[in-house]
């Protein structure tokens, strides 16, 4: 289990959680918010890294429609999700011109990393492409954030930044930017236009950047995050949390 020394804020309960899929053999969003998912395209759920998890063998994809807190993601965001990518893949989560957090083609910068981009008034972000490379037929956590100013990637809770962020030509890409982020298209947690082939659990979005402390809370499973708490608070999340599966 992943402990941090600082006091974790991310609660099951927080504003800021947009939806949360947990892939255990539907597209049920367990924040409350009722962002279901719709498949289209060949998909299963096998054993995921927390229980079960969506594969896909390439194509289709997972369509979530727009609702007020999806749309609510604007001036800043976190995604988060577990990746194993089983052959060489392009894509991930997606909601078009808003925001993306997806393996790197062949033709990308690291063929075997991840990129998180975000699409906001003042444009598309150059990167953020990783140089971190993850092995094929094992699980990561990879997630993005933006607070309106910086953006990071995390892959299994360590910042990207200090690996170093390049852009979309490979060049060293200083990882900052500004704007508000474009409402984009539908939200797709697995892009329908380009190919995925592995397994995708436990899905995050929330309206807000979380720090590296909350996104090492992802790394415990998301029934695990809020474990480590007061023992007056454990059965009020607890009770929460089954309430919203």
């Amino acid at each position: 289990m992943f402990v941090s020394a600082s006091l974790w804020a991310l609660e099951p309960d927080d504003k800021a959680i947009v939806g949360v899929w947990l892939l255990d053999g539907d597209y049920e969003d367990s924040s409350g918010n009722d962002n279901k998912g719709k498949e289209t395209g060949d998909f299963k759920f096998e054993k995921g890294k927390f229980g079960k998890a969506v594969f896909a063998k390439g194509g289709g994809s997972i369509d979530v429609k727009d609702s007020d807190s999806l749309l609510s993601v604007k001036k800043e965001m976190t995604i988060a999700a577990w990746f194993r990518v089983d052959a060489d893949s392009d894509t991930g989560p997606r909601k078009n011109g808003a925001y993306l957090l997806e393996d790197q083609s062949s033709s990308e910068p690291v063929k075997h990393g991840f990129s998180f981009r975000i699409w906001t008034t003042q444009g598309i972000t150059p990167g953020f492409y990783g140089q971190t490379e993850l092995e094929q037929k094992k699980w990561y956590h990879v997630a993005g954030t933006y607070d309106g100013k910086n953006v990071e990637m995390y892959v299994d809770g360590k910042p990207e930044s200090k690996e170093g962020a390049l852009d979309a030509g490979g060049a060293d890409w200083k990882p900052q930017w500004g704007g508000d982020i474009h409402p984009g298209s539908t939200l797709q947690l697995k892009f329908g236009s380009e190919p995925f082939t592995g397994g995708i659990d436990e899905i995050v979005i929330c309206n807000r950047a979380l720090d590296a402390d909350e996104i090492g809370q992802l790394l415990n499973g998301w029934e695990d995050a809020f474990a480590v708490e007061p023992q007056s608070k454990l059965a009020t999340t607890w009770s929460r949390i089954k309430s919203r599966k």
